[in-house]
């Protein structure tokens, strides 16, 4: 999971860890700059792409909750900028 994916030194690590075979997830609050990091990826696999504010520990528990734990299964967040907001990977 990378988020802030959308532009920028997110976008890069996403692109690059895909590139290299990783499975990504793409998260940043702006859908559009999401679904462009998606397209830009040369991994054969499309990257989900999910949306979400990371500055708000509520919307990132919601996130993982919902979204992470039943589409994707386990995750390891490559970036995180909030401390002490991230989920419990233990759940």
């Amino acid at each position: 999971m990378v988020s802030g994916a959308g532009r920028g030194m997110g976008r890069a690590m996403a692109l690059a860890f895909a590139g290299a075979g990783a499975d990504v997830v793409v998260v940043d609050r702006d859908e559009e700059s999401n679904r462009q990091t998606a397209a830009q990826s040369r991994n054969s696999v499309a990257l989900p792409c999910l949306s979400c504010d990371v500055s708000d520990c509520d919307a990132i528990e919601a996130l993982y909750g919902r979204s992470i734990r039943s589409s994707v299964g386990s995750m390891l967040p490559a970036t995180w900028p909030v401390r002490g907001c991230l989920p419990s990977l233990s759940r």
